[in-house]
């Protein structure tokens, strides 16, 4: 679980994020960040297999660490009083912000989705655990 938790992590972490943001100036990746994104969303909510989820205790704390750190990632800010200095580490940019936060819209309306269609309460309970994790404003 330690394991696939920093994959995850390693995925979005603000190096690798920036880098793609810089290879979507080239046409051909252009979209490449929100692909990424979207598949990573895909496999981890709207390909879930629902009915067997609590055997896969997992996938469920997989879910809720990915909104947690494109949450995280959003809220972020640049010290802009030692700008000069160059003094950015670990810090996203605006666009790639904007993503995550587009990205985590798109969540939020696919969970309310699929609650619609789910009749477990744990699992609806669980699903409400993700949709309180995702900032509104």
């Amino acid at each position: 679980m330690n394991y696939q938790l920093k994959i995850m992590s390693e995925l979005i972490e603000p190096y690798r994020m920036n880098r793609l943001e810089e290879m979507e100036k080239n046409d051909a990746y252009n979209g490449i960040t929100t692909e990424i994104l979207e598949t990573l969303r895909t496999k981890l909510f709207i390909d879930f297999d629902w009915r067997n989820s609590l055997t896969d205790s997992r996938k469920l704390e997989l879910q809720l660490a990915y909104i947690s750190l494109l949450q995280a990632s959003t809220l972020q800010e640049k010290n802009y009083v030692h700008i000069g200095l160059g003094h950015t580490y670990g810090i996203y940019s605006t666009y790639i912000k904007s993503v995550f936060a587009g990205e985590l819209l798109i969540l939020n309306a696919e969970i309310r989705d699929l609650k619609t269609k789910i009749n477990n309460k744990i699992v609806l309970g669980h699903l409400n655990l993700c949709l309180k994790k995702i900032p509104l404003n």
